[in-house]
C-alpha cells in the first residue's frame, strides 16, 4: 500500500468508525499512475507527495464515495486470493493513514 505512518504512534488505535465510513479524494490531490502499475499522489496544498503501490491503487480507486472501508475489504477478499488474515486491520490502518495526511475526507457515514 506504501503510504508510510510515522514511527512511533499508535496506529492500532482505530478510529471505529472507519469501516462505515464512506470517503472521497480531497479535491487538491492529484493521482498519477505510472506504467510499472505504482501510482504518485500529489497533495497540491502540502507539497507531499506519496506512492502508491497496486493495492494502494485498489483502495484509492474505491475511494469514489460509494465504497466504505468494508465494502473494499469484501471485493479485496472477492477478488485476491489468499487474503492474510490482517489484510483488513491493513486497509484500516491505510485508509485512515491516508485521512491523516489530508488525502481523502468523509463522503458520509453509512447509518445502517
Amino acid at each position: 500500500m506504501a503510504i508510510d505512518a510515522r514511527q512511533g504512534e499508535n496506529l492500532t488505535q482505530i478510529i471505529p468508525e472507519t469501516e462505515k465510513i464512506r470517503y472521497i479524494h480531497h479535491p487538491s490531490v492529484v493521482f498519477r499512475e505510472e506504467e510499472d502499475n505504482w501510482a504518485l499522489l500529489f497533495h497540491a496544498d502540502t507539497g507531499k507527495g506519496f506512492g502508491l503501490d497496486p493495492t494502494g491503487i485498489f483502495i484509492w480507486n474505491r475511494l469514489d464515495g460509494k465504497h466504505s472501508g468494508e465494502d473494499i475489504l469484501d471485493e479485496m477478499k472477492r477478488k485476491f486470493i489468499d487474503m492474510p488474515p490482517e489484510a483488513g486491520e491493513h486497509v484500516k490502518l491505510f485508509i485512515n493513514e491516508m485521512k491523516r495526511q489530508g488525502l481523502i475526507q468523509p463522503a458520509e457515514i453509512d447509518k445502517s
